[in-house]
């Protein structure tokens, strides 16, 4: 990761006064497709900080934290994961039982995410937790939760067949405290969340298709080489087809 922000490979899009190259979302997706090819733990840093949690932060945090945050990512310092899921609430995020509550200067949060890619290995989490009693997504915010937040645990690494090399695990908040400057959105503000999470899906999508070219790269170059029957496999129909 340090290697990559040395190369400028971290935050292409992001701010060239919070630490990114200020460029656009197309040439960040291209250096992300590039480095798909290979595989999507090498290019998982570079989705993270360009079209990963950290914009939310960008766009909507306080001035204080963005420049706390965003800035360490983009130099390799620190990494930052989205937790949005929970074991009753996949892709209904409106369905959310995580909760935060102000306390004074603090926030407590209690609950359990699920499937968090970056679960116990990156340094900071963007939680998506309800900050209100209001029903439905009018209650949903997002608070910025630090590893080493007391109160907060994970579970043990998942064995996942294909994303290798990027770590997932649960997260428990039990009291979890962090301080009330770290919430991103307040309650009411899910459609902002949900606008900063567009682009995301625009990265899982450019990884996959990276996966796909990538792997059809490999194969093209291998029945040239492997030989059968005298000759080249590429020459057998059930391949060409």
């Amino acid at each position: 990761v340090k290697r990559f922000a040395e190369l400028g490979f971290l935050g292409i899009n992001v701010s060239s006064d919070l630490g990114g190259l200020g460029m656009g979302n197309i040439e960040a997706l291209i250096v992300l497709e590039e480095f798909g090819k290979i595989s999507s733990a090498i290019g998982f840093p570079v989705f993270e900080s360009s079209v990963g949690p950290v914009r939310a932060i960008e766009y909507f945090a306080s001035d204080e934290l963005k420049k706390r945050i965003v800035p360490a990512v983009c130099a390799g310092d620190m990494v930052v994961a989205v937790s949005m899921s929970e074991p009753d609430a996949g892709s209904a995020l409106t369905d959310l039982k995580t909760k935060g509550v102000v306390q004074d200067d603090k926030i407590v949060i209690n609950g359990t995410k699920r499937w968090c890619s970056g679960g116990g290995h990156a340094d900071a989490y963007v939680v998506y937790c309800r900050l209100s009693d209001a029903p439905g997504a009018k209650g949903i915010g997002a608070v910025l939760v630090e590893k080493d937040a007391p109160g907060l645990s994970f579970g043990p690494n998942e064995q996942l067949m294909g994303f290798r090399g990027v770590p997932s695990s649960d997260l428990n908040f039990d009291d979890c405290e962090v301080p009330v400057g770290n919430v991103i959105v307040p309650a009411g503000g899910f459609k902002k969340l949900m606008e900063a999470f567009d682009l995301e899906r625009c990265g899982n999508a450019t990884m996959s298709l990276a996966q796909a070219s990538g792997a059809l790269a490999d194969v093209c170059e291998y029945v040239l080489e492997r030989k059968q029957f005298g000759k080249p496999i590429a020459e057998f129909q059930a391949v060409q087809l």
